[in-house]
């Protein structure tokens, strides 16, 4: 497992590899990810906060801005882990990243992040297929992060959920982020980027053939959480029944954002397996 996790780690670092010390476009940092999937990045210090795009957008907007660091002078631009090593989860072909890292022109440092990279194994290659991040000026000082599943954190997961039990689908998408999505691995079918109203409308149609009276219970276990500044990130094990009856397990990753005291959920990546 420790060799598995170090592969995902090094999938990443190859990521910001692509992203450094060279003139874009940024064809090698391409190679990593999956480019129709999510990204929800945060800037707490900046008027417009949130900004959400595909992965290709998310290069894209990385590309144009180190055009402009050259524009105005700068050599190279480099991003790079920070000193805290990546946490790293696995569950067959489906992992997720947690980690720091730092922004460089020219050596002075431009600003921390802190980011979720969730990662499918796509026709054996790993991908990045989802991002979420917030962003740190350099002169503040590092933010505490907590490993504390909070009620407060866990409140719109575990309201997520509960709306999936008794199908009060205005009630799943109040716990949402607008504009985000989800990317869903259901093997042997590819994987699978939808939006919100996709989703739900996915869950109302496998509901309708439920009969009446019978419901999905989709139960989490082995929860582990981080938490900084305005995002958060659930990782869990989860197992769905139908009457008692095992209808499918595998894992999940919720990342939320802290908007208007909420902690909004911006992202679901998953993988489900069939029960044997």
């Amino acid at each position: 497992m420790a060799a598995h996790k170090n592969l995902i780690s090094l999938v990443v670092k190859a990521f910001f590899l692509g992203l450094s010390r060279q003139i874009p476009p940024f064809d090698l940092a391409r190679k990593h990810i999956n480019s129709a999937s999510f990204g929800v990045l945060s800037y707490p210090h900046q008027k417009d906060n949130i900004i959400q795009v595909t992965l290709s957008e998310y290069v894209t907007n990385i590309e144009e801005f180190v055009l402009q660091l050259h524009k105005e002078g700068v050599k190279y631009y480099e991003e790079c882990f920070s000193n805290s090593p990546p946490e790293v989860w696995v569950d067959g072909n489906f992992a997720s990243v947690w980690t720091s890292h730092h922004a460089f022109a020219d050596g002075k440092l431009l600003h921390n992040t802190y980011s979720v990279f969730s990662l499918h194994k796509i026709e054996d290659t790993w991908k990045i297929t989802g991002v979420a991040s917030t962003q740190v000026q350099p002169d503040v000082p590092a933010p505490p992060i907590s490993s504390k599943p909070t009620p407060e954190i866990m409140l719109n997961v575990e309201y997520l959920f509960e709306s999936i039990r008794s199908c009060d689908w205005d009630k799943f998408l109040l716990v949402l982020l607008p504009d985000a999505g989800a990317s869903l691995s259901r093997p042997p079918l590819p994987l699978e980027n939808t939006t919100w109203p996709k989703l739900v409308k996915a869950f109302v149609e496998a509901a309708d053939k439920l009969p009446p009276g019978v419901f999905m219970d989709p139960r989490p276990y082995d929860v582990e959480v981080r938490a900084v500044e305005d995002l958060a990130f659930v990782w869990m094990h989860l197992k769905v029944s139908i009457n008692g009856k095992p209808l499918s397990s595998g894992s999940s990753t919720f990342t939320l954002l802290h908007r208007d005291g909420n902690w909004l959920i911006s992202g679901i990546q998953d993988v489900g397996r069939q029960a044997q």
